[in-house]
């Protein structure tokens, strides 16, 4: 695997026994390391590999991406000699729309479709963004704004110099989704799990209706416990839906 590879896919499993493959996408201000404990509980026949976009962690040195298109084509060529095996994609909050969009542009170009996207805590495309936009804002608003959102503690968003590094990626993942408009791509064909939180206030249960209408195949649309930092407390469920899903092709 060449560096640039391994720089966007720092875990994937190329072992024979892999069935099936999920490519997993962070949420606005994370990185690849908020799956590391998936691949640990995931059987060995599903591979799940979280995806480093730049910016972040290992790789907070190189320019963020604020872009869809641009962050398409990057995923696009590092993942593409991977397809070959059946592939799902995952994504929380930004990472729910690089999923879809990566899904619509593999649709386009007649490349291997998923088997199944998950789309967690981000609202249907064709819904314009009904929050406060923010990559615009001061440091001092964005870090108000986060503070609010429940998912960065106050020890990071206090600290000065972390937040000074972080937020040229903060700003670039804002923008990624605030100058998305949604361009009416043809429904895809694979089935969609929607993902949300009962109480999050960020992503409404109505934000995510018309994700019915992104798929020729089933829709589904499950509400966890939680805010829009839902994630983390309920894993195991989500994990079991993934797992579900993979018997159900009969790859696993």
């Amino acid at each position: 695997m060449n560096a640039k590879k391994m720089s966007w896919l720092p875990s994937i499993n190329t072992d024979e026994a892999v069935k099936y493959r999920v490519f997993c996408f962070p949420f606005a201000g994370a990185g690849s390391s908020i799956y590391r404990s998936w691949i640990e509980e995931m059987r060995p026949e599903i591979d799940v590999c979280p995806i480093q976009l730049p910016g972040r962690e290992n790789r907070i040195q190189e320019p963020a991406i604020d872009n869809v298109e641009q962050m398409v084509a990057e995923v696009i060529e590092v993942i593409k000699s991977y397809l070959d095996t059946p592939f799902a994609f995952f994504g929380h909050c930004i990472g729910a729309l690089i999923g879809y969009e990566l899904a619509s542009e593999l649709k386009r170009q007649f490349q291997p479709a998923p088997e199944h996207i998950y789309v967690s805590a981000f609202r249907a495309p064709d819904y314009e963004n009904p929050n406060r936009v923010l990559h615009g804002l001061t440091d001092m608003e964005i870090k108000e704004e986060l503070r609010g959102y429940g998912g960065f503690p106050d020890a990071v968003l206090d600290n000065d110099d972390v937040m000074c590094t972080l937020m040229p990626m903060l700003r670039a993942d804002f923008a990624l989704h605030e100058n998305y408009g949604f361009n009416g791509y043809q429904r895809l064909e694979c089935p969609i799990s929607v993902f949300g939180g009962d109480e999050d206030h960020i992503v409404r249960q109505e934000h995510m209706e018309n994700w019915k209408d992104r798929s020729e195949a089933e829709v589904n649309m499950r509400i966890f416990k939680g805010g829009h930092f839902f994630l983390s407390a309920n894993k195991e469920a989500i994990l079991e839906e993934i797992r579900n899903n993979a018997n159900e092709l009969c790859l696993v």
